[in-house]
């Protein structure tokens, strides 16, 4: 059995935009995405889907297949 914390996608987007130095709407600009879906996202109050995923992907390089993995991971412990 594990103890490892579950973090939300939302919470290593928030870091990703802190450490570029760019604010949720330049995030979002350049994903292609309303703000309103980064500020949800960053605030854990909207999962990862595929399609917001592949949009993650652009911006940051990481493969949307690790956003979707992150995601369930996610989900699956806060289930337990």
């Amino acid at each position: 059995m594990t103890n490892k914390i579950p973090f939300h996608v939302g919470s290593y987007i928030k870091d990703v935009i802190k450490e570029v130095g760019i604010t949720n709407a330049d995030f979002a600009k350049r994903a292609g995405v309303d703000v309103e879906v980064i500020d949800k996202l960053v605030n854990e109050e909207i999962p990862v889907n595929k399609d917001l995923a592949l949009k993650l992907e652009r911006v940051t390089k990481v493969d949307y297949k690790t956003w979707l993995n992150l995601q369930k991971t996610y989900e699956e412990r806060i289930k337990r």
